[in-house]
C-alpha cells in the first residue's frame, strides 16, 4: 500500500503529486509506470501543448505546400 502521507525530497514546492498514482510513478501493472506522469510522480503541465501542436501543424502544411501536395 502507497503511503500518501509519504513526500519524497525530489518534490519541489511547485511539484503537484499525480493525482493517477499517488506519486509513487507506479503503473497498475508490476513493473509498469503511470502513464499520466510517466513514471515522475509528478503531474504534467501540458499548459503549452496546444500551442506547440498547432506551430507542428502548421510546420507541416507548410512542407506540404512546398512539395505540391497542397494547393
Amino acid at each position: 500500500m502507497i503511503d500518501v502521507n509519504y513526500i519524497d525530497e525530489d518534490f519541489s514546492d511547485d511539484d503537484i503529486i499525480c493525482p493517477h498514482c499517488a506519486g509513487s510513478g507506479e503503473g497498475s501493472h508490476d513493473g509498469a509506470i503511470c502513464g499520466y506522469c510517466k513514471g515522475s510522480g509528478v503531474e504534467r503541465d501540458d499548459s503549452g501543448r496546444e500551442d506547440w501542436e498547432a506551430s507542428k501543424a502548421d510546420q507541416r502544411n507548410d512542407e506540404r505546400k512546398l512539395a505540391g501536395e497542397l494547393e
